[in-house]
């Protein structure tokens, strides 16, 4: 058995079938697509014949010279025990013949590092920290969620539950849409945020209109809205796999009372009436934000990333000059940005096409009266 691309017209299939397995969405189509904008290819591979596929990995493709690849959480196994040492021969096989320098990997988990390391000359550190995406980190912050309310808000320390209560009774309204309109409304948020804390949006917004685009047919990527009055007071952005939905962009007004207790809990709880079982607050390295923890989430430890090379004289100098690439890091990221030229407003056609919901305190399942308890 060989690994064989993947025809770009069954991309979308291919969105629905992973769908149905445990794979991350750092390995669905509707993720790395959206990066063609920041000058990454990405190449869809699946192991197996026409009668049984049993593995499949997005590899995302930088030139700089030569090929550099970035596998983020994959590859996916589509059958149980695909992926045997065989099987990971194989795709090193098919990098080197395709003329890959190397490649970094970030696996799902350590039976798949330690079986990477088996294959081929590896490198265990990440030989692409450039990389303008979802960063590695030693864990995601987890929080696991089941049908009692209740039992969730049990959970979170009592200041978070306050801030519910208070955003409930200030009259607060969150609104989700998965078309780009209501994305495009938060993203005044998402700039007007990194401004205030001095940080930087890795991503233009072009490249989220087209995540949104690929991702509306499987419901998989949502934007919440906090209304005061009419006015938009918070935002969040959440992509979503089987079983974890992930909250990508957070932004809110510093108004009293805070909105976004109110904004992160009728996400995750809508998520999970969508299948999401877990919710993520991203990746995360010590010290941990201190709003974060009093949600009470669980650390899900990351496999650190591990580097397959191909062509050892050029990653011996790759190596060489990755510390300068890194002291540019944020000027990489700038021109990144910077090259995008004008999106084309492939996104007018869902003007219009509101899919969204409304939430008030009635709609939350829980008594407020009755969060005395805890």
């Amino acid at each position: 058995m060989k690994w064989h691309e993947i025809a770009e017209s069954h991309l979308p299939d291919w969105d629905r079938q992973l769908l149905l397995t445990d794979g991350s969405f750092l390995q669905y189509p509707y993720w790395n697509e959206a990066y063609r904008l920041l000058h990454c290819s990405p190449v869809y591979l699946a192991y197996g014949d026409a009668q049984s596929l049993l593995a499949y990995v997005c590899i995302l493709t930088i030139r700089a010279g030569r090929r550099i690849g970035v596998v983020q959480r994959g590859p996916v196994e589509l059958v149980q025990g695909a992926l045997t040492d065989e099987a990971v021969s194989s795709l090193y096989e098919w990098a080197k013949s395709h003329h890959y320098a190397f490649v970094r990997f970030n696996p799902a988990d350590a039976d798949l590092l330690a079986r990477l390391a088996r294959i081929g000359p590896t490198r265990c550190s990440d030989s692409f920290p450039v990389f303008p995406g979802y960063t590695s980190a030693a864990f995601e912050l987890v929080i696991d969620q089941n049908e009692d309310d209740r039992a969730i808000l049990a959970t979170f320390q009592s200041d978070v539950r306050r801030q519910i209560r208070r955003g409930l009774k200030a009259g607060y309204v969150v609104r989700s849409s998965d078309g780009p309109e209501q994305f495009l409304e938060a993203w005044r948020l998402f700039v007007a945020n990194a401004k205030r804390k001095g940080s930087t949006l890795n991503r233009p917004m072009e490249s989220y209109l087209e995540m949104i685009r690929l991702a509306r047919p499987h419901e998989c990527a949502r934007t919440y809205m906090v209304y005061s009055n009419g006015h938009a007071i918070g935002a969040a952005f959440v992509v979503r796999d089987r079983k974890t939905a992930v909250l990508l962009r957070t932004a809110s007004e510093l108004t009293k009372p805070s909105c976004s207790a109110l904004m992160h809990w009728v996400a995750m709880r809508d998520m999970f009436r969508a299948g999401a079982c877990h919710f993520s607050f991203g990746p995360a390295n010590p010290p941990v934000s201190r709003y974060e923890h009093r949600f009470g989430p669980r650390r899900v430890l990351c496999p650190p990333p591990i580097t397959m090379e191909m062509m050892p004289r050029f990653c011996h100098i790759w190596h060489a000059v990755l510390p300068g690439l890194v002291a540019i890091k944020p000027r990489l990221r700038w021109l990144a940005r910077s090259a995008v030229g004008r999106w084309p407003p492939a996104y007018e056609k869902y003007r219009g096409e509101r899919s969204s919901e409304s939430y008030r305190s009635s709609n939350l399942r829980v008594n407020p009266r009755r969060w005395s308890a805890y």
